[in-house]
């Protein structure tokens, strides 16, 4: 069940980062790491990455390899700091977001306005995902 809420979810973003250029689907992966497990977010993490190249004509899995080394980042900073902590979640999607726009839609940058759209837009998800999660299992 849970995957297939997953599964709306991508479809979702990914209908919507059409029509706006911010990367939901990036901010879906920081969103499921922070509270699920490493194996399974980086895999979904690397799946997303990878429909998010097909659907913007790249090369095949450089976007998949960035959402999978945003995962694992994510993962390896869990340890020095508090990754409930909000604090963590919004500077860590700011930075994020901004890396990936300065890479891929760099005619698209507008450094702080997206940067903090984006953070407070993973924050909001987080905190519905979490709930959800906390409800179902």
């Amino acid at each position: 069940m849970w995957f297939l809420f997953l599964g709306f979810l991508i479809l979702f973003f990914y209908l919507l980062e059409v029509v706006i250029p911010l990367p939901f689907l990036l901010l879906l992966v920081i969103s499921q790491t922070s509270f699920d497990q490493p194996k399974t977010s980086a895999l979904s993490a690397f799946l997303i990455g990878l429909l998010l190249d097909l659907g913007n004509s790249r090369w095949l899995g450089v976007t998949a390899l960035f959402c999978l080394l945003v995962s694992l980042l994510f993962k390896l900073y869990r340890r020095k700091f508090n990754e409930e902590s909000l604090g963590f979640l919004f500077i860590f999607a700011f930075v994020t977001v901004n890396v990936y726009l300065r890479i891929f839609q760099a005619n698209k940058f507008i450094f702080p306005i997206e940067g903090l759209i984006g953070a407070v837009f993973t924050l909001t998800l987080t905190s519905l995902l979490y709930s959800l999660w906390k409800k179902t299992f």
